[in-house]
């Protein structure tokens, strides 16, 4: 059962609201109530009656609300054990994002454990509502890897470019646009659009940003939370998606083409880290096997298109 969804059912009885609790929680309306959807089904009964207008508990509804305030109680309390045991040299802490497979994040950590077996390696996977400047300040990670679109200007954080995605457009195999190496987004605009709920929010805002600068708008057919469904929905025709190139190559599907638009639209991946601070041996580590990877410092990597 995933703490987040139990954070969010906690947040909806605090609030009393679906608007106020999905807004506080990062979400839109219709992903918290698919999540409160998905606790249910775990548990195997109803939660909340759903046949009234106001946020009403049902019996066991009101037990798993009480027991999820204390799992979560447990979990956090866990987590500050984890900041104070960070004391320890020996260890580096790591926060990830949700979707890191498909930006070789994961096998970039595993070369560093081969790299330095002798420190432990520690990782966190945050949220949307988590801020890069709280976990690394306040939640105390070392590194962390973010997932942005702008320049992050912070003189007390040092940045690392890793990867750069780009947003494209998801066709069908068939489709007549599926050749052509680059595509404007008028040549799309009229067909159904499958929306993604991605969770750091990143492809969206992009996606906004591109119909508002073409003047078109933006309106989708279908929003979907998975990628596998939404691969599949092109494939069948149902409409054409626009999703991150990187992240969508990582289900490698042959039903669908992936174009390039005319006017990139960038995602960075970068490792964060905070400057001007002591490193411990663990930490200078993992820098020195940043370092000696190849992965440079580089300000001028993000595209002045992007402003």
């Amino acid at each position: 059962m995933r703490t987040e969804y139990m954070r969010e059912f906690v947040t909806l009885i605090k609030e009393n609201n679906y608007f106020r609790a999905a807004e506080k929680s990062y979400i839109n309306q219709s992903t918290l109530s698919k999540h409160i959807h998905m606790l249910e089904t775990e548990v195997g009964a109803d939660l909340l009656y759903h046949n009234v207008k106001k946020v009403a508990l049902t019996s066991l509804g009101k037990s798993f609300y009480f027991c999820a305030v204390e799992m979560l109680e447990i979990y956090d309390g866990f987590f500050q054990e984890i900041i104070t045991e960070h004391k320890n040299e020996q260890s580096v802490y790591i926060a990830i994002p949700s979707q890191s497979v498909e930006y070789g994040v994961s096998r970039f950590i595993l070369g560093y454990d081969k790299f330095a077996p002798d420190f432990n390696t520690r990782f966190y996977e945050y949220v949307l509502s988590d801020r890069y400047d709280d976990l690394l300040y306040d939640k105390k990670v070392d590194f962390l890897f973010l997932r942005h679109t702008e320049k992050i200007d912070n003189p007390e954080v040092e940045v690392i470019p890793f990867v750069t995605d780009r947003i494209v457009a998801v066709l069908p195999s068939d489709h007549p646009l599926a050749g052509r190496q680059k595509i404007t987004l008028e040549e799309i605009a009229n067909e159904k659009l499958i929306g993604f709920y991605d969770p750091d929010g990143v492809v969206s805002k992009l996606t906004s940003k591109m119909f508002s600068r073409a003047g078109i708008p933006l309106k989708y057919d279908y929003n979907i939370s998975l990628g596998p469904t939404i691969i599949d929905l092109v494939k069948k025709h149902k409409g054409v998606s626009i999703r991150s190139k990187m992240v969508t190559e990582y289900l490698q599907d042959d039903g669908v083409a992936l174009v390039d638009f005319d006017m990139e639209y960038n995602i960075y991946i970068s490792i964060l880290y905070r400057a001007n601070e002591p490193m411990t041996p663990a930490r200078q580590s993992f820098l020195d096997f940043i370092n000696q990877s190849g992965l440079i410092r580089n300000e001028n990597s993000y595209s002045e298109r992007q402003k």
